[in-house]
C-alpha cells in the first residue's frame, strides 16, 4: 500500500498513470468528494491489482468468492463501491492487491445513528468487527428509550458485523443528564429494572455487547459508576455479553475537566469487558467534527492503566471465558 501526496496540477489520471493503475482503481478505494478536483496535500491510498475478475453473466458475489477461494467479506473489502445485489457484467471485481497481506487481527467499531445512509452503511459494515447504535436512553424509572434500530441491526447482521447497543444519559436536546445519571447510580431498585430492561432488549433484538457511555458525571458520582458497571458486566455475561465501556479521552489521571475527573481507567478497566477510548472528543465541538492526529503519547497512559486493569481482574479462567464470549460475538462472516 501506498500513501500518494497530491502535489500541485496533478489529477486521478496523472496519479493513475504513474502507479500504473486506473482512475477508476483510486476511487474504488478513496471516494474523493469530488474526483476532477483534488486538493494539494490530499492524501490518496494507492493499492495496486494482482488479481481482478471480469463478471460474467450468471456471476454472484458469492460464486466468484467461492471460484477465486475467498470470502464474500474480503470482496467488499477490496470494492468498497460494489453493492452485493447489484454486481453488473463486464464490471471488474478486485480479488487481491500486491503488498497487501495482513500482518495482525484487530477488532474494529464503528458508530452509527439508525438515519445512516443505507448505501454509506454497507459499504463501511465489511471493515467492522462492531457495529455500535447510538443511542437508547432510559427514563427515571429505569424504562428504555429506544432509537428505531432493528433495520440496522438486521443489515449489519447480515454483514457478519455484531451490532452493539449503546446506552447512555443523553437527552433529546442532545445533552448528557448528570441528574438522570446521579438518580440511577444512587438507586438500586432503578439500577436492576434498567439492566433487567436492557438483558430482554438486547435477547429481543439480537444484540451482542451493551457499551456504557455515561459522560461529563461529577467526580463524586466516580465510585458509584464503576459499582454500576461492574454491576451490570456481571448480569450481562451470565447471559452471554459483552460489556463496553467509553472512556473520555485522558493523558493522565489528574486531568481537570468535568468529561474526564469521573472517568476512572483502573476501575472501569476493572468492571468492563473491553473499552472504547473516544479519542474523537480531541476534535469534536457541537459545529461540527473536526480531526486531530494522535499518536503513542496520547495513548500511553489509557494502554498501561486498561492493561493493569485487565490483569489485577482476569484469571486465566475467567479470561478464557471472555475471549470465548468476544469470538463468538463475532458472527461468521459471509
Amino acid at each position: 500500500m501506498i500513501i500518494h501526496t497530491v502535489k500541485s496540477g496533478e489529477t486521478l489520471s496523472s496519479i493513475a498513470r504513474l502507479y500504473a493503475i486506473t482512475p477508476d482503481d483510486i476511487i474504488n478505494t478513496n471516494f474523493p468528494p469530488d474526483p476532477n478536483r483534488l486538493v494539494t496535500g490530499q492524501k490518496l491510498v494507492i493499492l495496486q491489482p494482482q488479481a481482478v475478475h471480469t463478471v460474467v453473466q450468471g456471476d454472484t458475489l458469492v460464486s466468484i468468492a467461492q471460484q477465486y477461494g475467498t470470502t464474500v467479506s474480503a470482496l467488499l473489502r477490496n470494492n468498497p463501491s460494489v453493492m452485493p445485489e447489484d454486481i453488473q457484467t463486464g464490471q471488474s471485481i478486485v480479488i487481491s492487491y500486491k503488498d497487501t497481506a495482513p500482518t495482525a487481527e484487530i477488532a474494529v467499531n464503528g458508530y452509527t445513528y439508525p438515519s445512516i445512509d443505507r448505501n454509506l452503511l454497507k459499504r463501511t459494515l465489511p471493515y467492522l468487527t462492531f457495529l455500535t447504535v447510538f443511542t437508547y436512553g432510559f427514563t427515571e424509572e429505569g424504562q428504555l428509550i429506544a432509537p428505531n434500530d432493528e433495520e440496522i441491526i438486521n443489515i449489519a447482521s447480515s454483514y457478519g458485523v455484531a451490532p452493539v447497543m449503546l446506552i447512555s444519559t443523553l437527552t433529546e436536546e442532545g445533552t448528557f443528564s448528570n441528574q438522570l445519571a446521579a438518580l440511577l447510580l444512587s438507586n438500586t431498585d432503578i439500577q436492576d429494572r434498567l439492566i433487567e430492561n436492557i438483558a430482554e432488549n438486547m435477547a429481543a433484538k439480537g444484540y451482542k455487547a451493551l457499551d456504557i457511555d455515561f459522560e461529563y458525571l461529577p467526580v463524586e458520582n466516580r465510585d458509584a459508576y464503576i459499582d454500576f458497571v461492574s454491576r451490570i458486566t456481571r448480569e450481562l455475561n451470565s447471559r452471554g455479553y459483552l460489556t463496553l465501556v467509553a472512556l473520555a479521552p485522558k493523558t493522565s489521571s489528574d486531568q481537570p475537566g468535568l468529561l474526564y475527573e469521573s472517568h476512572d481507567y483502573f476501575g472501569l478497566g476493572r468492571a468492563a469487558n473491553m473499552a472504547l477510548l473516544m479519542t474523537y472528543e480531541w476534535g469534536y465541538t457541537y459545529e461540527h467534527i473536526g480531526y486531530r492526529l494522535i499518536n503513542k503519547r496520547d495513548i500511553a497512559y489509557a494502554i498501561s492503566l486498561l492493561y493493569q486493569a485487565s490483569y489485577s481482574v482476569l484469571d486465566p479462567i475467567k479470561s478464557a471465558k471472555v475471549l470465548t464470549r468476544l469470538k463468538a460475538c463475532i458472527l461468521k462472516r459471509p
